[in-house]
């Protein structure tokens, strides 16, 4: 009589024979599911400095005049802060960047922000001027291994 199911060995071997490649793609598995997770948080990362950077880069195009003059208002610029006459400010906030509107609540543009720099540079572009008459800033944001490079040129300044 021929029997139609499976001997205890070659349930036994079966399994075996499963753990062992189990116990070989689980540290590859582990290892990509690793990597996922850091380039989602590096995605996030890198939008918000990016958001933040477009954020202040647009503001610095923006910047009003000072009293009618060929002056920006500007009342504080360089490590961590930007700050306008009229109170409209950005500031780094232990690591976060905060964006403070004239008369309204500071709202967060991006976390995780180690340096923040502001450089007020002459018409040439090289070198570093009073904030008030400045033709170009230069900002540097740095956020964990990467750092965000840009100019803003006022548009005030930009006109003859």
């Amino acid at each position: 009589m021929k029997s139609r199911g499976f001997t205890i060995l070659e349930v036994t071997v079966s399994i075996t024979v499963l753990a062992v490649i189990a116990a070989v793609l689980a540290p590859t598995i582990s290892g990509v599911a690793d990597a996922y997770a850091a380039t989602q948080r590096v995605g996030r990362a890198t939008d918000g400095a990016a958001f933040a950077m477009d954020r202040l880069v647009r503001a610095i195009r923006e910047i009003p005049e000072r009293d009618s003059s060929t002056e920006l208002a500007i009342a504080e610029c360089g490590e961590g802060v930007l700050r306008l006459s009229d109170v409209w400010e950005v500031r780094l906030v232990g690591g976060d960047l905060v964006e403070t509107p004239a008369g309204g609540e500071p709202s967060l543009l991006c976390s995780g922000v180690d340096r923040l720099v502001i450089e007020p540079l002459a018409a040439d572009g090289r070198t570093v001027t009073d904030a008030a008459t400045a033709h170009v800033l230069r900002v540097g944001l740095i956020a964990g291994v990467f750092e965000i490079l840009s100019i803003g040129m006022p548009r005030l300044m930009m006109t003859p």
